[in-house]
């Protein structure tokens, strides 16, 4: 498995499993991929309706949130690729790909996500996204 293969697969990963906290006044934590959700709905909502003030401010709010913790998501998987590419080539990509179920099964087993958008204050992957 060569570097830009294991850093896409840390990439989408960490993407689609990580918690990151928001930025607005919720007490949310929620993988990077719910808030381009979030920014897509909110989009398609202005879009029909108005983008005037409240709904294009928080259009700009969640899509810059998005944007951010995208790109932070994309600096940890190219210092996790660094860190597990300076072991031996025979263990770097089963170690890529356990690192990557590891956080999966942890995102999928566990509650590691904190929303007001469901019924449980503390919920797993398939309770965080739609």
């Amino acid at each position: 498995m060569g570097e830009h293969a294991a850093r896409r697969i840390l990439f989408a990963t960490l993407v689609v499993t990580v918690p990151v906290p928001a930025v607005v006044a919720f007490d949310v934590f929620a993988p990077p991929v719910r808030y381009w959700i979030l920014a897509a709905s909110t989009a398609g909502f202005g879009a029909a309706e108005s983008l005037d003030d409240p709904v294009g401010t928080l259009l700009l709010l969640l899509a810059g949130h998005a944007v951010v913790s995208t790109l932070l998501a994309w600096v940890a998987a190219r210092g996790l690729v660094r860190i597990l590419f300076a072991l031996p080539g025979a263990f770097r990509a089963p170690a890529v790909l356990g690192l990557a179920a590891l956080l999966l099964a942890y995102a999928l087993v566990d509650a590691p996500y904190r929303t007001p958008f469901g019924p449980e204050a503390r919920t797993n992957l398939p309770g965080v996204l739609p």
